[in-house]
């Protein structure tokens, strides 16, 4: 008997073709979940009190685009859960002392996303707060 083996050949062509309709696949499901979202009006946190006039804990800023507005802020996660959020005038957020008071000390920068803002978490149990507990010679 004679076995016959075929050759497969790699299409660079077809390659491309898939991974392309596989990224416009996911790219428009990303796409039409956000206008569902838009649509729905889904606000994943409500500020329910605050000492600021306006909803927002943002303001227009015009070297940033935006900063958070000085203020005490509530919100409301779900009905056992209100989180509390207070901004001093510079837009840094409350971790235990006003850094403006100590312009002469050294002083640490934390950069990041909603970890570091602390998202979703009360003033006293932030990140740069833990930070401040675990390192006390920091003001």
């Amino acid at each position: 008997t004679c076995k016959v083996y075929a050759k497969t050949k790699v299409n660079m062509n077809n390659i491309f073709k898939n991974f392309l309709l596989v990224f416009i696949s996911i790219l428009i499901t990303f796409i039409l979940a956000e206008l569902f979202i838009r649509l729905m009006k889904f606000q994943p946190i409500k500020y329910i009190k605050s000492n600021s006039p306006g909803s927002s804990i943002y303001k227009h800023d015009q070297n940033l685009g935006w900063s958070n507005k000085e203020g005490i802020y509530l919100s409301k996660i779900d009905e056992d859960n209100i989180i509390t959020y207070t901004f001093f005038e510079d837009g840094s957020r409350y971790s235990g002392k006003d850094f403006n008071k100590y312009s002469g000390e050294k002083k640490i920068i934390l950069i990041g996303g909603s970890l570091t803002f602390g998202q979703a978490i009360n003033d006293d149990e932030t990140f740069s707060l833990s930070i401040k507990k675990d390192k006390p010679i920091l003001p």
